[in-house]
C-alpha cells in the first residue's frame, strides 16, 4: 500500500505520522486517499455487531530544511484538526505557508476560546437587545426583540466583537454551553424585572447548530422553564436554515420538543443557504427570518427581490410570518413592506442596547412615525 521508502511512526493511541517522498505529490495524495478508504471500509465484529471506524488526515508539503520536525508535526496536526472540523473522514492537503497561516488562525481562535471560557466562568457576558418591529402597520401587543450576547473585557470594560467569540465557540464545541448561558441569563433577568416582562411580547434567542443536535438541550429547557416566571410562549428560539437542513431529523425532533414546551421557533438566515421550500412542511416554525445578504441587495438585485417576494408569499400561504434582517434604511424598509414582509430588524430600525437601558426607552415601533 505504501511506497517502499515511506516512514511510519505512532505519536499517540490514535495518532500516526507518515513521511512520504514528495517527488510525486499526486501519487502521494492517492496513497493518502487509499488509506482513508481502507479505514472507512474496515469492519470489526464486537458483541454480535459490526463496528466501523473513520480517520482524518492532515498533510503538509515541505522542502528539506524548511522547518524542524516539531514545527512540521504542529502544522500537520492543525491540518488534521481542520479535516475533523470539516466533518472527518477526509484529507486536508496544505502547502507549508498556508499551513502556517492555518496554525496562526487556530491559535488565535484558541485564545478566544480561553477568553470565552473565563468569561462564562467569571460572568463577563452582558445581554443586549435589538428591536424587531412591524412593517405592515400592525405591532405585537408588546416589545418584540432579539437577545444579543456581548463579552466584556474584564480589564478595560471594552465590549468585544461577537464574531471571534461565536467562531471560537463553534470551533471548540462550546456552543451548547454558551447557549445555555444565554437562555439562563435571559430568563433570570426577566425574573428579576417583572415590569419589563409585562412589556414583553416575544424575546428571540439564537441557538447554534450543536445545541439543536444536543439531545440534552430540550431537557435543559424543560427544567429551566419549569422554575421560571417567564411564560415559554414569550420566547422564540432561532435556528439556522443550514443547520436544520443538514440534519433534518434532529431539527424536527428539537422543534417538536420546543413546541411541546410552548416555545416559538424561527428559521434564521433563511434564503442564504439551501433556500429550498420542499422541507418547510417538516419544520414547524413560526417565523422565517430572511437573511441579511438577500435583504441588503434588495434595491439593486432582481434576484434578491424575487427571493424575498417568494419567501413572503410562501410564508403567507402556510400561515407563517417573516422577519427581514439588515433593514438599513427607509427605502429597504418601505420595499419590504410592499413585498408583504411582516417584520424588520437592523440598525436602520434600532441599534442594540444593554438590556437595562433598552427597557428604559420607548418601544422601537414608536421611534419612527
Amino acid at each position: 500500500m505504501l511506497p517502499g521508502d515511506s516512514l511510519v511512526g505512532r505519536l499517540a493511541s490514535d495518532q500516526f505520522v507518515l513521511l512520504l517522498d514528495d517527488r510525486d505529490p499526486a501519487a502521494n495524495a492517492a496513497v493518502l486517499d487509499h488509506l482513508l478508504a481502507a479505514v472507512r471500509d474496515y469492519r470489526q465484529g464486537s458483541g454480535g455487531n459490526l463496528v466501523s471506524a473513520s480517520a482524518s488526515i492532515g498533510a503538509i508539503g515541505f522542502c528539506r530544511g524548511q522547518a524542524d520536525y516539531a514545527e512540521l508535526l504542529r502544522l500537520a496536526d492543525a491540518a488534521c484538526a481542520t479535516a475533523k472540523d470539516q466533518g472527518g473522514n477526509r484529507l486536508r492537503l496544505a502547502a507549508f505557508e498556508s499551513a502556517a497561516d492555518a496554525v496562526a488562525e487556530h491559535t488565535a481562535a484558541l485564545r478566544w476560546a480561553v477568553r470565552l471560557d473565563a468569561a462564562l466562568r467569571d460572568g463577563h457576558f452582558r445581554l443586549y437587545c435589538q428591536s424587531i418591529t412591524g412593517l405592515q402597520g400592525i405591532e405585537h401587543g408588546g416589545r418584540h426583540l432579539e437577545i444579543l450576547l456581548r463579552m466584556v473585557d474584564p480589564d478595560s470594560g471594552e465590549v468585544m466583537p461577537p464574531g471571534p467569540v461565536v467562531a471560537a465557540a463553534e470551533k471548540f464545541h462550546m456552543g451548547p454551553r454558551l447557549d445555555r448561558h444565554v437562555v439562563d441569563s435571559t430568563l433570570a433577568w426577566f425574573e428579576r424585572h417583572p415590569q419589563a416582562l409585562a412589556q414583553l411580547d416575544t424575546c428571540a434567542i439564537n441557538l447554534c447548530a450543536a445545541s439543536v443536535n444536543d439531545p440534552g438541550f430540550p431537557d435543559f429547557l424543560r427544567e429551566r422553564f419549569a422554575r421560571s416566571s417567564v411564560p415559554p410562549g414569550k420566547v422564540c428560539l432561532e435556528i439556522t436554515e443550514t443547520s436544520a437542513v443538514r440534519d433534518l431529523d434532529d431539527a424536527q425532533q428539537f422543534i417538536a420538543a420546543a413546541k411541546a414546551l410552548g416555545l416559538q421557533l424561527a428559521l434564521d438566515d433563511f434564503g442564504a443557504g439551501f433556500c429550498s421550500f420542499a422541507y418547510l412542511r417538516g419544520l414547524d416554525v413560526d417565523y422565517f427570518k430572511i437573511d441579511g445578504s438577500v435583504v441588503r441587495d434588495l434595491e439593486c438585485s432582481a434576484l434578491s427581490l424575487a427571493i424575498v417576494r417568494s419567501i413572503a408569499e410562501i410564508a403567507r400561504s402556510i400561515d407563517k410570518r417573516t422577519i427581514a434582517e439588515f433593514v438599513e434604511n427607509d427605502a429597504i424598509r418601505d420595499r419590504l413592506a410592499q413585498l408583504g414582509v411582516d417584520f424588520g430588524q437592523s440598525y436602520g430600525i434600532d441599534r442594540p442596547q444593554p438590556i437595562d437601558q433598552y427597557f428604559l426607552r420607548p418601544a422601537a415601533s414608536m421611534l419612527r412615525r
